[in-house]
C-alpha cells in the first residue's frame, strides 16, 4: 500500500524548504529569516541528501563486510 503523503501536516506559512532544513537541523529560525537565502536552502537540503545516501551506501557495506567474517 503506497504511503499517503496527504495525510500528513503541512505548514501553511512555511515553505517546503524551509521546514525541511528546520526539521533536519541544517540551520536555525533565526539563520534562515537573517543570514540564508532560499539557494542557500536548497544547498544545504542537497548536501543532507547526498550524506544520508552515502551514510546508507556505508551501513550498507558494513553489514556486507560484517556477514564475510
Amino acid at each position: 500500500m503506497p504511503l499517503n503523503t496527504e495525510a500528513f501536516a503541512k505548514c501553511a506559512n512555511m515553505s517546503e524548504q524551509a521546514y525541511y532544513v528546520l526539521h533536519n537541523g541544517l540551520a536555525t529560525y533565526a539563520e534562515l529569516s537573517t543570514h540564508l537565502t532560499l539557494e542557500d536552502a536548497v544547498t544545504l537540503i542537497e548536501f543532507h541528501h547526498v550524506s544520508e545516501h552515502n551514510k546508507s551506501l556505508l551501513g550498507e557495506l558494513e553489514k556486507e563486510l560484517k556477514g564475510q567474517r
